[in-house]
């Protein structure tokens, strides 16, 4: 077993596994991004009366899942490519 873990790259798991859970790193790092989102994204939709972002890709997806923001993309932009192939 020890072999295919390595050869897969598994060993962040096993760290993860043997963690008894979030440390005040961690803490401080959600703590700060709370703050950041109720201070910055959240107040701006607020103050705006705003229903949701949208964007001409996909990039901010991760953070917007990451927070339970609602957003919409819509693949308009254009670049050397051509439309929508940002």
């Amino acid at each position: 077993m020890q072999k295919m873990i390595k050869e897969f790259g598994q060993d962040i798991f096993l760290a993860a596994q043997a963690t008894n859970g979030i440390g005040n790193t961690e803490k401080a790092a959600l703590l700060n991004l709370a703050k950041l989102s109720r201070d910055g994204f959240e107040k701006v939709m607020k103050d705006n009366r705003l229903d949701a972002l949208v964007t001409p890709s996909a990039d901010a997806a991760p953070v917007l899942a990451i927070g339970g923001f609602p957003a919409i993309n819509v693949p308009a932009g254009y670049n050397s490519k051509g439309p929508g192939c940002l």
